[in-house]
């Protein structure tokens, strides 16, 4: 691999062009007097304020690239060897006015960030697009099952009857689900509250 393995971007870490680190999972804890200066864990709003972030795999799928293409920053990455939904979108080609990802080593145009912000982050990465492809997927899935899925909800207390979607005792839709974090109750209803 190039410069975009793990160990070897390591060996830049002290570099005073480098904000380079690693990150320790064990040392999340607040307050932890063992893990001062250990770990330096950066949100995602942290990241976007650099303007090249390096995209490095490790030795299982990483789902870290998705959110690096949400900022509006140049993403460096190796040959990437785990594929996910959106990978096909993804143009390396310097010679491309759509580039929107430098694969080392690959020169980059000024309009890199902008063809990723535009492309990816506002049109194939958006919560709408993700919800669309889960949807897909889910009833793709749904179509190899030897089943049907009953969708009435039963009762979890005897002679309580649950409310479910819109008041039809009905399992909640996946939107309603995933924006209101509950399977009871009605999004209109919480919506006008």
């Amino acid at each position: 691999m190039g410069i975009v393995n793990r160990e070897h971007a390591l060996t830049y870490s002290g570099e005073d062009w480098a904000d380079i680190k690693e990150l320790r999972w064990s040392c999340m804890k607040l307050n932890c007097p063992e893990c001062i200066n250990l770990t330096d864990h950066k949100t995602i709003t942290d990241h976007c304020k650099y303007k090249y972030l390096l995209q490095t795999e490790g030795h299982a799928y990483s789902g870290r690239l998705k959110y690096l293409l949400n900022c509006k920053s140049v993403v460096i990455a190796d040959k990437l060897e785990w594929d996910q939904h959106f990978h096909h979108l993804l143009d390396y080609d310097p010679a491309s006015p759509q580039q929107n990802m430098v694969l080392v080593p690959s020169p980059f145009k000024e309009n890199l960030p902008r063809n990723a912000w535009d492309d990816l982050r506002n049109r194939y990465l958006t919560p709408a697009a993700n919800a669309c492809y889960w949807r897909y997927l889910v009833k793709r899935y749904a179509e190899t099952m030897q089943f049907e899925v009953d969708l009435q909800l039963r009762e979890l207390i005897p002679g309580q009857k649950r409310v479910g979607a819109a008041g039809t005792g009905m399992a909640a839709p996946y939107e309603s689900f995933v924006f209101m974090g509950t399977t009871d109750g009605c999004l209109l209803d919480c919506l006008n509250r």
